[in-house]
């Protein structure tokens, strides 16, 4: 790390470093590798080194033992980074407020290395946590939530073979509530989900990039990987809204609305949750490439997309209840949030091809579709705020070399339109104008982006930013 590496950002909530350790250090997801090796060059040295110190004598023993020796790995990792990126013509105004709000500093370097050298420092914060307090989390959530950990590190190091993931020590029962509990939660869970989305992020690219040119091995690493990932952002979303409403309405509600929240904070617009919908959005034909050739990945991934968004729904209802409209919606609108949610799921999970059908397209949430002969993975990207268009291919041909993922892609911030079947799920909506490929780590989008109350009890006053 170097010395601008300590420098706090003007408008930064004091709050934040109370609860965290910050500066976050992320590069930017438009510089992520998009090939196994780029990945290899890039990063595979430093992830194994980190990933032999957590798998090493005596780390898995115990929480304090993987604390030992994630602190250890931390301080082996050589610094890389150069300061601060300053202005950022990839960063919309809401972007910027929302890693002001959470103490991240995107920074010059290599991508892929700082991506590293967060993860280290995200798993050392969720430990530290843990070792004190123990978790809410059950069994199951928390060793998919620290299993992720073991993806990124394990597939960064050989972006050829997929990641194996090992049992993890329990956190232990949580222990009697302590001051800022919940919002040292809430803000260590985002970094840990947006660490989680970059790595999701390249795993997508690196998928599309190997079924472009006819290497199921590697196509099948990446998918795992993304798989194990997306799992990984389930219990991110699981552990950031680990709090009971009181705690939420006192300790993290406040921090999402004026005057301390950063005026452009929005739960839509996270850099590399952005960044993250754009190469899922893509990815279908790849997808259904691998589905032919490694059966039973595509389905995998499915499921756990669809575990993400109930995990959402869930921390939604449980904060706001399942009632409350959602400022997403028109002003006439009655949708509650979580139907929003529900209806996000359908599109999302409709854009994927189905494995139960060999001969599905890919994307499916529009009403005609294009056949490509031959790959072609050419891809013209105007900027963050227009439509996202992916024309899909015709039916997969285990003979073919690889998928046409042929795209004109604007970005995730406004209506997502892709090119289907005509058996297109009938529940699944036309177009989207809110990123949501993934569960984000904020609770519902009844509570995004405005100061505007929610008018069906016992939903409180809307807040900057909460969760989408």
């Amino acid at each position: 790390m170097t010395d601008l590496d300590h420098t706090a950002p003007s408008g930064r909530p004091d709050y934040v470093a109370q609860v965290a350790t910050v500066p976050f250090l992320l590069g930017r997801p438009e510089e992520l590798p998009a090939t196994g090796p780029r990945i290899r060059d890039a990063a595979a040295g430093r992830a194994a080194q980190v990933l032999g110190r957590l798998s090493g004598p005596g780390a898995r023993d115990s929480l304090a033992g993987l604390l030992s020796a994630a602190r250890t790995a931390r301080d082996e990792l050589t610094p890389t980074g150069t300061g601060p990126v300053g202005e950022d013509p990839e960063e919309s105004e809401a972007n910027g407020d929302n890693d002001l709000a959470f103490g991240i500093v995107r920074t010059r370097g290599p991508a892929a290395e700082l991506l590293v050298d967060a993860g280290v420092h995200a798993l050392i914060g969720i430990l530290e946590v843990a070792a004190d307090h123990g978790s809410d989390l059950d069994a199951p959530t928390w060793q998919r939530f620290l299993g992720g950990f073991d993806a990124l590190f394990g597939w960064l190091a050989d972006p050829g073979r997929a990641p194996a993931v090992s049992a993890m020590p329990a956190a232990g029962p949580p222990a009697a509530p302590a001051p800022q509990d919940a919002l040292r939660r809430w803000v260590r869970g985002h970094h840990v989900f947006m660490v989680f989305a970059q790595a999701a992020t390249t795993a997508a690219r690196v998928l599309q990039n190997s079924a472009e040119h006819a290497d199921p091995g590697a196509a099948a690493a990446a998918a795992a990987a993304t798989v194990e990932l997306m799992r990984g952002c389930h219990g991110a979303l699981a552990y950031a809204g680990s709090a009971n409403r009181d705690q939420y309405n006192e300790q993290i509600r406040p921090t999402l609305m004026p005057p301390v929240a950063p005026p452009k904070m929005s739960g839509l617009h996270w850099r590399d949750h952005e960044a993250l919908i754009v190469e899922l959005g893509r990815s279908g034909p790849a997808w259904q490439w691998l589905e032919a050739r490694r059966p039973g990945l595509l389905g995998e991934f499915r499921h756990v997309l669809g575990e993400a968004y109930d995990a959402h729904r869930g921390v939604c209802g449980h904060f706001v209840g399942d009632m409350a409209p959602s400022l997403l919606a028109t002003q006439r609108s009655s949708r509650s949030a979580v139907g929003v949610l529900s209806q996000l799921r359908r599109v999302r999970l409709g854009a994927l091809p189905t494995p139960a059908d060999p001969d599905a397209t890919a994307p499916n949430t529009a009403s005609h579709t294009t056949a490509p002969a031959a790959p072609n993975t050419a891809s013209h990207t105007a900027g963050p705020d227009a439509a996202s268009h992916t024309t899909a291919p015709a039916t997969a041909d285990p003979h073919t070399a690889a998928p046409n993922t042929a795209s004109h892609t604007a970005g995730p911030d406004a209506a997502s339109h892709t090119t289907a079947p005509a058996t297109a799920d009938p529940d699944a909506a036309s177009h989207t104008t809110a990123p949501d490929a993934a569960a984000a780590p904020h609770a519902c989008p009844a509570d995004s982006g405005t100061g505007a109350p929610a008018s069906t009890p016992p939903a409180p006053p809307a807040a900057h930013g909460e969760p989408t």
